[in-house]
């Protein structure tokens, strides 16, 4: 994420390039608009010891941080919803259940991430919730939306200067804005201002302040095909990876390759680190993005291109060209990695206008189950020690697509709510989740009940935040069971107090026990970190 042009205006942007060779339209170019900025080597003394505690806080960061979001679509007058700019409700839920999908480690294409990367693979653990109010209390007609009457189209300098006009309160909200871009520009975000970013990385117009921030994506960008089709997205963008990337960019992530719209596989004599890179170990270093060319894509990873921009040859044998911080297109983008994680954590925890996120949110414990009638699913719950809390909502799912809101704010002396019931649904599965709200944000989920064929089945309540290891202490073999804490797939990382990794395992059975051997470590406390598809979970152990 860069600036551009000499004024430095806050924007980095992909743009898409339609190039014209011998009469044939090439396919479109992802590529990001070359900034002014580059790395300044000095940052990288003053960002390290950060990056060390977040590596460490990363093991105790398990639990699934819940951002309020609201998505400001920005049309013209004569366009009602669900037509032209003025998006309708569903493709903004596409939009947002496709990225949570990427946040949460549950995206469809997680499978396709290259064997040599899969042990580098981490769920973010963070999930975009509409907000339910706005900034003056009141209960949105559309959770989570605000259209606004603009122009047909916006220079990036006119869209600044529409979001300092219109943001809602950034302490509170993740502000996600739906512009009509010129110049087919997909999108940007704003740094936080934080670690390097306030330091001199960036130009201070790409850092976030009270006035403007958050992530802007292209109208003919947002919204995924995944599920369904909606006309103004198209292929290799219709997936929803641009607010992904975006996002990536206000939590704090660089692109892959570092600052600039190019590398070196230059290294500072001092410090034996690359002059320019993201400060994330795990992505390997790179000269230049993956943007697919105007014929072919490295999307197989059998393209000589995979390579081709490499420059650490001796740890690792391919480009990351997966990442969601790379250029590639959306099917191609599979995912983030534990430093990138490291970073996202140090940002959500401490940055302006990103810890502030949900820090006020309700708490308490619902327990949920539900009825099935001949026109509607009668869900019911009962909530225990709730404090800080306005009301309920409830959210209901269609098979694997994502959850969206289905209640308005429900009284807190409510119990039950009649979901109606669509008969052309009977064959598939529907699922349910509670939650309590405020004026702030959301507390965490209910149990989920699901109802298929006639039948109501009751998931669990979240899984505990830590894992039993046993024996602990011990004199360096330690056994973990991971039957409740994977369904099918997980990473088990093992880590020092000062975050240095010590050894990693992935998981692929979990009714397998696990042995971890680390008679060959020194004594004293170690990290144990479990990232699978139910979630991320933590514990120390002591070695003797």
């Amino acid at each position: 994420m860069l600036s551009i042009n000499k004024i430095q205006l806050a924007f980095c942007a992909f743009f898409l390039t339609v190039l014209t060779v011998n009469g044939q339209t090439q396919r479109p170019v992802r590529q990001c608009m070359s900034g002014t900025h580059k790395h300044e080597p000095a940052v990288q003394f003053r960002t390290t010891p950060y990056l060390s505690q977040a590596k460490l806080k990363q093991s105790f960061r398990s639990k699934l941080l819940n951002l309020p979001v609201v998505v400001h679509i920005v049309h013209q007058s004569q366009e009602s919803i669900g037509q032209g700019n003025n998006l309708s409700y569903d493709q903004i839920m596409s939009q947002i259940n496709a990225t949570n999908k990427d946040l949460t480690l549950q995206n469809s294409n997680k499978g396709q991430t290259m064997d040599e990367f899969k042990s580098s693979v981490s769920n973010l653990n963070i999930e975009l919730k509409m907000a339910i109010y706005d900034t003056l209390g009141n209960e949105l007609n559309e959770p989570g939306v605000n259209r606004i009457i603009g122009l047909r189209s916006y220079s990036p300098s006119q869209a600044n200067n529409l979001i300092s006009q219109n943001i809602w309160d950034p302490e509170k909200y993740l502000n996600i804005w739906v512009i009509p871009l010129s110049g087919n520009n997909l999108g940007y975000a704003f740094f936080p201002n934080y670690l390097e970013f306030s330091q001199g990385l960036v130009s201070s117009g790409e850092v976030a302040s009270s006035t403007i921030d958050g992530a802007v994506i292209g109208t003919n960008f947002f919204g995924s095909n995944e599920f369904k089709t909606y006309s103004n997205l198209s292929s290799p963008y219709d997936l929803g990876r641009t607010l992904t990337h975006e996002l990536g960019h206000y939590f704090g992530l660089l692109h892959i390759w570092g600052t600039g719209g190019s590398s070196t596989c230059t290294k500072d004599e001092a410090t034996g680190e690359y002059e320019n890179h993201d400060f994330c170990a795990d992505t390997p270093h790179i000269t230049n993005s993956h943007a697919s060319s105007q014929t072919s894509t490295v999307c197989d990873g059998e393209n000589a291109n995979v390579t081709k921009y490499l420059c650490d040859t001796e740890k690792f044998q391919s480009a990351q060209y997966q990442n969601f911080m790379d250029y590639t297109d959306d099917e191609c983008m599979t995912l983030f990695t534990f430093d990138q994680k490291a970073r996202v954590d140090m940002v959500m925890e401490n940055a302006p206008h990103r810890w502030t996120l949900n820090s006020d949110e309700p708490t308490g414990n619902i327990t949920l189950n539900g009825e099935i009638g001949s026109d509607f699913h009668t869900i019911t719950w009962e909530a225990v020690n709730v404090e800080n809390a306005t009301a309920f909502i409830v959210e209901k799912q269609v098979e694997n697509e994502g959850f969206e809101i289905i209640s308005p704010a429900l009284s807190l002396s409510t119990n039950s709510f009649n979901a109606f019931y669509d008969p052309s649904e009977s064959s598939k599965k529907i699922s349910y989740r509670v939650y309590l709200v405020n004026h702030n944000g959301y507390s965490y989920s209910s149990n989920v009940i699901y109802i298929k064929d006639g039948i109501v089945d009751v998931l669990p309540p979240s899984v505990p935040e830590t894992f039993v290891i046993y024996p602990n202490p011990s004199d360096g073999i330690f056994t973990l069971n991971p039957s409740e804490h994977m369904l099918q797939k997980g990473v088990l990382e093992v880590l020092s107090v000062h975050g240095k990794r010590i050894l990693t395992k992935n998981l692929y059975d979990k009714n397998t026990t696990v042995t971890i051997d680390l008679t060959d470590q020194p004594r004293g406390t170690y990290i144990m970190l479990l990232n699978s598809d139910k979630g991320s979970f933590y514990q120390r152990c002591i070695k003797r």
